[in-house]
């Protein structure tokens, strides 16, 4: 049987150039990707509403938690059966889509929210607990920044330089 064990050589993932896609996974309580920043989308599934990054079906009973996930470069998220795991409609996904790609949750069978994001500063989060809640790098930035970070020293906002990729 399927661990969340089963995933721990993705534990250290930071980056995906191309997708990333969960099948049919049956019997999982949790998969948490703790470290992955950013899904480049160089190579994308296809899908009537354009191209998919992050493609979830059949994984009905647990979490998926993807905390550090900043930055879907090109490409939307697509969730398919996933009744039982809604924590996605929690997160903030204008923060993590690129502008004009698609979330699709309409044939997921979820409809309300199933985790509580109240201690976390952002207020979204992927599964209740703090050690999941969404990092925000571009719905909180200053007009005319393209992502940013909060500054420790400053306790504001910081626009990243064009070249940051994923705040």
């Amino acid at each position: 049987a399927l661990t969340e064990d089963s995933f721990n050589s993705l534990y250290y993932l930071k980056e995906i150039s191309g997708s990333l896609q969960f099948n049919t996974i049956p019997s999982m309580s949790t998969i948490t990707l703790p470290n992955l920043r950013i899904i480049r989308g160089q190579d994308t599934f296809a899908s009537s509403g354009g191209p998919v990054s992050l493609l979830i079906q059949n994984f009905t009973n647990g979490f998926l938690n993807l905390p550090s996930l900043t930055e879907i470069s090109n490409g939307g998220a697509v969730f398919v059966s996933t009744s039982g795991t809604c924590g996605f409609l929690n997160v903030q996904w204008t923060d993590i889509l690129s502008n004009g790609f698609l979330l699709d949750y309409s044939n997921s069978g979820c409809s309300v929210p199933s985790a509580d994001c109240s201690s976390c500063p952002s207020g979204h989060c992927w599964s209740s607990g703090s050690l999941y809640c969404q990092i925000l790098t571009k719905t909180v930035c200053p007009q005319g920044c393209g992502r940013c970070f909060r500054s420790s020293g400053y306790g504001s906002y910081q626009c990243c330089s064009d070249l940051c990729t994923a705040g």
